[in-house]
């Protein structure tokens, strides 16, 4: 003879597996939707607009090669090189404490090796700064 308690618990049970069914097909749907819109993220500008999609943007210092990174929850990664016109410029006004304007900037033979040609903001005077394997030499 059934008990009452019994036919309870397997009416529990059947909640259960429906609930938890319910449960299984969400998340999946999530993964399927996530999947399919990194998909179609290919440059790091699509990633930087990826906006719930972006698991963090890196935003590397003023001496490395590279600018930013984005990474999304999928894994996968974009990164933004610097031009070595900018990270030169970069590293070239780093140190000053007054706000100035690029005039110029020549790029030599050798690996980061480059004249910077700036004027201050404020008198207007001019200098150049130069750069010997990315390092200031005057």
């Amino acid at each position: 003879m059934t008990k009452v308690s019994d036919i309870y618990f397997l009416n529990m049970n059947k909640k259960s597996l429906i609930i938890l069914g319910i449960i299984v097909v969400i998340v999946a749907s999530l993964f399927l939707i996530l999947g399919l819109k990194s998909a179609k993220i290919n440059t790091f500008e699509d990633c930087e607009k990826a906006g719930w999609l972006v698991r963090n943007i890196i935003v590397f210092d003023r001496d490395a090669p590279l600018e930013k990174e984005c990474v999304l929850w999928s894994g996968k990664s974009f990164v933004k090189e610097r031009s070595q016109e900018q990270r030169a410029v970069e590293i070239a006004t780093a140190y000053l404490s007054y706000p100035v304007t690029i005039t110029e900037v020549k790029k030599f033979e050798c690996q980061g090796c480059f004249s910077v040609k700036l004027q201050r903001d404020d008198n207007q005077h001019q200098f150049t700064i130069v750069l010997d394997n990315w390092k200031i030499k005057n």
